[in-house]
C-alpha cells in the first residue's frame, strides 16, 4: 500500500512539472518584427493596390490598408499562421492573384513570424534605415521591392512603370519621376499610392542614389 502512495505521489508530480511546462516558441528567422515597419507595406503594396483590397475597390468586401482593416477580416489566426487564411492564400499562390509579382521568400518568413508571434500592432519601431547606404542593392532595390513592385512589375506595371529592374528604375530616376512621385511633387501623383510615405531616410537613400549617377552597385 506505501508503494502505491509513494509510485502514485511521484506520478503526480512529474505530471505537475510536465504540466507547468510552457510550449516551445515558435522557431524564428527574423528578429524584431514591427507591424508598421515590416508588415503593412507588404499588404499595402502586394494586397492594397488600386483595384484591389485598397479603401476605395474593396475587392470581394476586404479593405487591407491599415491593422485593423486587415485583422477584421477574420484571416488572420495570431499564433497560427497555417490556420490563417490570408498566409495561407499566399503560400498557395492564390494571393496576389496570377499576373502579379508574388511575395519574396523572406516577405513570407516576415509574414510567418508575425503571425506566430501573436500577430501584433507593432507602432512607432526604430527605423533599420541608415541613409549613409544608399547603394542599389543594398538600398534602392529593397526599398523597390517592399514598397513599389507590387504595383510596378515587369508582369504588372501600373501606369506602364516597371520598377522591378536597375535599368527600369533608373529610366524612372534619370526624368525625374522617382523623386517627384515618392515627395509628391507635380505632376506626379504620390506615391505609394494608398500607403504609407517612404521615411526620410528612405528618401534620403534614393535622393543620394540619384546624385551619384544612379549606379548598378
Amino acid at each position: 500500500m506505501r508503494i502505491f502512495i509513494v509510485v502514485t505521489a511521484l506520478l503526480t508530480v512529474a505530471s505537475c512539472k510536465h504540466g507547468s511546462q510552457q510550449p516551445d516558441p515558435p522557431v524564428g528567422t527574423v528578429d524584431d518584427i514591427c507591424f508598421e515597419r515590416d508588415i503593412l507595406p507588404i499588404f499595402q503594396s502586394n494586397c492594397a493596390m488600386s483595384g484591389c483590397h485598397d479603401a476605395t475597390t474593396q475587392a470581394d468586401g476586404v479593405q487591407l490598408t491599415s491593422y485593423s482593416t486587415i485583422m477584421n477580416t477574420g484571416e488572420i489566426e495570431p499564433g497560427k499562421p497555417n490556420k490563417s487564411e490570408a498566409y495561407e492564400e499566399i503560400i498557395d499562390g492564390k494571393m496576389p492573384p496570377y499576373g502579379y509579382t508574388p511575395l519574396s521568400q523572406a516577405q513570407k518568413d516576415l509574414l510567418y513570424q508575425w503571425i506566430a508571434e501573436g500577430a501584433k500592432n507593432g507602432v512607432g519601431c526604430p527605423s533599420t534605415c541608415d541613409s549613409n547606404s544608399f547603394t542599389y542593392s543594398g538600398a534602392v532595390s529593397k526599398i523597390m521591392a517592399q514598397r513599389c513592385v507590387g504595383c510596378h512589375s515587369a508582369t504588372n506595371a501600373s501606369g506602364g512603370i516597371d520598377l522591378s529592374s536597375h535599368a527600369s528604375v533608373k529610366t524612372q530616376a534619370t526624368r525625374g519621376a522617382l523623386m517627384g512621385s515618392i515627395q509628391g511633387k507635380a505632376p506626379w501623383k504620390f506615391m505609394p499610392q494608398g500607403g504609407n510615405s517612404l521615411s526620410d531616410c528612405e528618401i534620403a537613400q534614393i535622393r543620394k542614389w540619384i546624385d551619384a549617377g544612379t549606379p548598378n552597385d
